[in-house]
């Protein structure tokens, strides 16, 4: 009769828990422009192209960047031209880890989800997986310099645009850096050749110094992988340059690198170790005689999971090194104690029970508890599970107890990354979304009111480019500092991209949410900025009308912005 396992963690999660539900679609014959116009607008990096719900291609950044390359005719050609199809898709019950071996397999950036009957239901991105991956795919012994790419696109200074352009569709690469004696100082995306596109640039004429990002994020090549991650997400971009002690640069680390470096493998290497391991002691514990040298090796080997075996009555027979290093008891005080009683000094005596009784039902029981001693903290794993004779009766128990302490830090540092804004402490846009989503079924379902207001720091780009980007993040967090000061605490602040922002009012007409928009311009009007007099915000306001769907929401929301800065900025216009 097989062992039955209790099981006290979260499920793992699925793509239906992770995956970005409201999707922008275009039809196979649309105009190639409205695609393009489309991710410029709505900062997206790719459009699904469906024909009766389901989807029959995507058109993405890189496929705007090799039909750039080919100096395409965007007003006059179609998506179905221009799309890669067919369409890599997963059902939405795929685990995230299913799709981390599908984003690797398949070389994709985006992965579309689909129902029963085929039709989309969501986007998941690679930014998405990375932040919702548990952390054991992130700190293994993984450094930069171990997955990244080598191969780095750069041009001298002076070059042109569509040069750049050239050597990111040769290369088949995300970004090409502008650099000097191989010391990087700016930097040109897809993200960046969808705007100069959009904005109807020149490419055979503009310079690369003209509309580059500088400076350029960078990492060093022995930085932890999860110290790049924690960069990316910081910045919201989804690549670093990386550089080696003198400044030059080595390589370049994207968010498809790290999909494709990180396999797995090794964890699922030390998982099988700890099964095998398990397997062997109980074999050895089965007739409980005493620790035999070959018994005694295979528990010291544990170094990183401490082992402690009881007999029948829950006394103490055996605990290894780890176990001592661990629980900060020596072997001497625990040897001969019941396990009750070294509960006192630890461990909780309440999972214990509950432990022990599922193991008399033929099950194993698993559990989390935080261990103080000597003003220190620790998160550890315990597993619980029976010794059992070859006639199958019960003749022991053996606790293994795992610390996790390092990784539910940065599984901590993860969450808020995936949540928080880090420069502005506002929610970052997914987040956002989500509450917008919360809120406005809320909302229609009990009728009640419910306004979205945008704000527009004005002239940014002059405050970047004048002062520098130290001094735009100044800008920012003052700006959010402001609004946070002057909105409700049911209100909800969120920075939506650059230097826009929203803010989510429950129970607010459009009258009161346009009364609170202009009390948040006069406020960033009258507040004093270093190195120059003044900064002003323009706003757009809407309420939620009863057929409302997320996407007409924000639109509106958008186009009243763009009304506010049409006539003329530092205004607040509604629709």
């Amino acid at each position: 009769m097989g062992k039955k396992t209790v099981r006290h963690h979260l499920p793992v999660k699925t793509l239906r828990d992770i995956l970005t539900p409201h999707v922008i679609t275009l039809a196979p014959d649309a105009c190639a422009d409205e695609a393009i116009t489309i991710m410029r607008k709505r900062r997206i990096s790719c459009i699904v192209v469906t024909e009766q719900q389901q989807p029959v291609g995507i058109f993405t950044e890189r496929n705007l960047v090799d039909a750039a390359h080919r100096a395409v005719d965007f007003a006059g050609t179609n998506m179905r031209a221009l799309m890669s199809s067919p369409v890599v898709t997963a059902p939405s019950s795929t685990t995230i880890y299913d799709a981390f071996n599908l984003f690797s397999l398949k070389k994709i950036r985006h992965l579309v989800v689909v129902n029963a009957q085929g039709h989309i239901s969501g986007v998941i991105t690679q930014s998405d997986l990375i932040a919702h991956l548990g952390i054991e795919y992130f700190v293994e012994a993984k450094k930069v310099g171990k997955i990244m790419n080598r191969t780095v696109q750069s041009i001298p200074a002076g070059s042109l645009v569509r040069d750049a352009l050239a050597r990111m569709h040769a290369g088949k690469m995300s970004c090409v850096f502008i650099a000097e004696k191989n010391i990087p100082f700016g930097i040109l995306t897809e993200r960046d050749m969808t705007r100069l596109i959009y904005e109807k640039h020149d490419l055979n004429k503009t310079v690369v110094e003209e509309v580059m990002s500088s400076p350029i994020r960078t990492v060093a090549s022995d930085a932890p992988l999860h110290e790049a991650i924690q960069a990316m997400k910081q910045h919201r971009i989804r690549r670093l340059g990386v550089t080696a002690g003198d400044g030059m640069l080595t390589g370049v680390i994207t968010q498809s690198d790290i999909v494709r470096g990180m396999e797995g493998r090794y964890t699922e290497s030390l998982r099988e170790i700890v099964r095998e391991k398990e397997e062997q002691l109980q074999a050895a514990l089965s007739s409980f005689r005493e620790k035999s040298a070959y018994l005694d090796s295979i528990m010291r080997s544990s170094t990183d999971s401490a082992i402690i075996a009881t007999d029948i009555k829950m006394t103490v027979k055996y605990c290894n090194p780890a176990a001592e290093q661990m629980l900060e008891i020596r072997a001497n005080d625990m040897i001969g104690e019941r396990i009750q009683n070294i509960a006192q000094k630890g461990i909780d005596h309440n999972c214990l029970v509950l432990a022990f009784d599922a193991v008399k039902r033929n099950e194993e029981y698993q559990f989390s508890i935080q261990h103080s001693a000597n003003a220190r903290s620790r998160s550890l794993e315990c597993r619980v599970s029976g010794i059992r004779t070859p006639e199958h009766v019960l003749a022991g128990y053996v606790l293994i107890l795992r610390d996790v302490t390092e990784r539910r830090q940065l599984e901590e540092q993860l969450t808020m990354a995936a949540t928080i804004d880090k420069l502005t402490g506002a929610f970052n846009r997914h987040t956002f979304e989500d509450l917008l989503d919360r809120e406005r079924s809320r909302a229609q379902r009990h009728k009640s009111a419910l306004s979205l207001i945008m704000a527009d720091i004005d002239h940014f780009k002059k405050i970047n480019d004048t002062h520098g980007h130290q001094t735009g993040d100044k800008v920012l967090q003052s700006v959010a500092d402001i609004i946070r000061q002057s909105i409700r605490r049911s209100d909800m602040l969120g920075r939506w991209g650059g230097e826009e922002f929203m803010i989510l009012a429950p129970e607010t007409t459009a009258v009161n949410a346009t009364a609170l928009a202009e009390k948040l311009r006069r406020n960033a009007e009258d507040c004093e900025f270093p190195l120059f007099n003044r900064v002003t915000i323009s706003m757009g306001v809407t309420a939620l009308q009863h057929d409302d769907s997320v996407e007409t929401l924000i639109a509106r929301v958008d186009a009243a912005l763009y009304d506010a800065k049409h006539n003329g900025r530092n205004r607040v216009e509604a629709r």
